[in-house]
């Protein structure tokens, strides 16, 4: 390789570095941290009190701070511009407003950390299964329903809905699907508890 193509490789290197940087630059303004609950902070666009996820204030506006979805909708100038609330004379041109991420920490985050390190999700782990073995062993198990075609088609078993017409045969299939759907909703109730315990 002679000089020139070496420099001109170098300059493609450099011009992806430079992009990779910007990007990653970008990326790191929409982090986590800027991303929670805005106590007493009202959207002007939709009029939403508290903003929650990212706040946006404008540059060009004194007091003017709008939601996710309504930075959104102004799409960089290109999109619309609302005043819902109108307590404030706005301009609605979109290109009369520039839009920042409000970056100051008078709030309160949504996201505490990155979420568990590879040493201590092990443990998690490990932790979860012993929380699940305990909470099957303490939790009764239900006694199995097992509907009998006589019983349900009949009625026979409340005096309240005898006098209720027979139900047909795939009405008591379906009423039996019913109760087993129920049964496994309340297995996956359990999990989800023990995975939401232990995500705190």
């Amino acid at each position: 390789m002679d000089d020139a193509a070496k420099a001109a490789k170098r300059a493609e290197i450099e011009a992806k570095v430079a992009a990779m940087k910007a990007e990653q630059k970008k990326q790191e303004e929409q982090k986590a941290a800027y991303f929670g609950e805005h106590q007493g902070i009202t959207c002007d666009g939709c009029g939403a009190v508290p903003i929650i996820g990212y706040r946006f204030r404008c540059k060009n506006c004194p007091n003017h701070d709008i939601c996710e979805a309504c930075h959104e909708r102004w799409d960089n100038g290109k999109g619309s511009m609302a005043n819902g609330l109108a307590k404030q004379q706005i301009s609605l041109d979109p290109k009369d407003h520039d839009f920042f991420i409000h970056k100051e920490r008078g709030f309160k985050p949504l996201v505490k950390t990155a979420g568990p390190t590879q040493k201590s999700e092990k443990k998690l782990k490990v932790s979860t299964r012993t929380l699940q073995a305990a909470l099957i062993r303490e939790t009764p198990a239900p006694e199995p329903i097992v509907i009998s075609f006589c019983t349900v088609a009949h009625r026979v078993d409340s005096p309240n809905l005898r006098a209720t017409p027979a139900m047909t045969g795939e009405e008591v299939r379906l009423w039996s699907l019913l109760v087993n759907e129920l049964q496994g909703l309340r297995v996956l109730f359990i999990e989800m508890m023990t995975v939401a315990v232990w995500s705190k």
